[in-house]
């Protein structure tokens, strides 16, 4: 469910206590049921026992792992995934499903006409994937999109690829 924005104050700014560095994205597209995998590479900075908030909306995780073990020490808030127990320094794999047919949010990955549009800005990106999604999180980004040409055109995904015909 969709929550309506609330203001946000400088003073009540506070640093994250984990950071991604990078991301490596695997869409397994499909207007109807994508599947999402982000494995980040992530640094703790706060305390040795505070958990890893990722906000995500509209999403069905499949599969969590740490350093390439299923992980356990977690829970699902309305809006929130916290994942407790981690190391410093780790490895975050997480496998989710969304729907881009159904996504009438228009945020995250979302269907319009015969298109798959992306809007990411200022908090959408919680719709396609479980995610640190505040402005001073600055990870680099890799992405790999594999859909079947029967289903989806290049022109329906808008986009310039790299690697035409070979997915």
């Amino acid at each position: 469910m969709t929550q309506q924005p609330q203001a946000k104050y400088r003073h009540d700014y506070r640093a994250p206590d984990y950071q991604i560095t990078d991301i490596d994205l695997t869409f397994d597209l499909d207007a109807e049921k994508t599947v999402v995998t982000a494995i980040s590479q992530a640094v703790r900075h706060g305390a040795p026992d505070a958990p890893l908030r990722l906000d995500g909306e509209d999403l069905t995780l499949v599969s969590l792992h740490v350093n390439d073990a299923p992980w356990t020490a977690y829970k699902e808030e309305e809006g929130a995934l916290i994942i407790s127990d981690l190391p410093e320094r780790f490895t975050l794999r997480i496998v989710n499903e969304i729907s881009p047919a159904a996504n009438t949010a228009l945020e995250g990955l979302y269907q319009s006409g015969d298109a798959l549009c992306t809007q990411c800005e200022a908090e959408g990106f919680r719709h396609i994937t479980w995610y640190l999604d505040r402005p001073d999180v600055l990870a680099r980004f890799t992405t790999k999109i594999i859909a079947d040409k029967t289903k989806i055109s290049v022109s329906a995904l808008q986009w310039q690829p790299c690697c035409a015909g070979r997915t």
